[in-house]
């Protein structure tokens, strides 16, 4: 497999990566934290290390943070952060990294993976010393949740050091040549939470020359943003599920 990667400076603006205002903004409250674990949940390919690189650019504009990460490999070089690549010849491994960087006294420290336990568990630990940005290949918020519980991250720990979860997926687009508005289909409609279904307007592709008659054009990014206020944290302190809490905010 090859991969092509645009080297260029990530987008620091969230909304340029399809974020919404309202889940921009309270990403940036999430960012202005000075501890604290923020995960970002995406399978691979899924656009998780361009928003990854967008919050470390993000970090790295503000006033005298010391920000530093691990990676494998560096993907985008970042100006104002001080990136380590791990594995290879490096003789680093996440976990190790992680505990080496921490002797520098960051105020930042981001991770493009969390491979294992033991790493979660010490992301957890550099938690209450600096706010860590941390990526995981899982399919969404309620998945990462699960996760943290079966790595043996205890309901306190959790309630008082993480501070949010954004999941991420690269969708289809439709092509904007051929789409059409149709009804509103009942089971969509079963899944809008946050929204007045009003506001909304449904579409459909059949295809077109313009996009050789697959009805799709690129892709688009759609964000899930869970923020850990006192409700929630009270409820992960009670090991109540979390499938209907009223302080996820949704994007498309």
């Amino acid at each position: 497999v090859l991969k092509l990667v645009d080297e260029g400076n990530p987008a620091r603006e969230f909304q340029e990566l399809g974020m919404s205002k309202e889940v921009a903004d309270e990403t940036q409250r999430l960012l202005a934290q000075r501890g604290g674990v923020v995960l970002v949940a995406a399978p691979e390919g899924h656009g998780r290390h361009t928003t990854f690189a967008s919050f470390l650019a993000y970090l790295a504009a503000g006033a005298g943070r010391n920000v530093m990460s691990l990676e494998s490999p560096v993907r985008y070089p970042i100006a104002g952060v001080a990136q380590c690549q791990v594995g290879g010849r490096t003789g680093l491994d996440f976990a190790s990294g992680l505990q080496s960087l921490l002797h520098q006294e960051p105020d930042v420290v981001g991770l493009a993976d969390v491979p294992d336990r033991d790493t979660l568990a010490m992301v957890f630990g550099a938690a209450r010393r600096c706010l860590v940005v941390a990526l995981c290949g899982l399919g969404d918020n309620l998945q990462a949740l699960a996760w943290l519980r079966e790595a043996g991250i205890s309901p306190e720990s959790q309630g008082l050091l993480l501070r949010g979860l954004m999941s991420q997926r690269l969708l289809p687009k439709l092509c904007s040549f051929c789409r059409e508005p149709v009804a509103e289909p009942p089971r969509l409609l079963e899944g809008v939470r946050g929204r007045d279904v009003g506001e909304l307007t449904f579409y459909a592709a059949h295809g077109c020359a313009e996009c050789g008659g697959t009805g799709r054009s690129g892709r688009v990014a759609v964000f899930e943003l869970l923020v850990l206020g006192e409700e929630v944290r009270e409820r992960l302190l009670r090991g109540e599920p979390l499938n209907e809490s009223p302080e996820v905010v949704n994007t498309a």
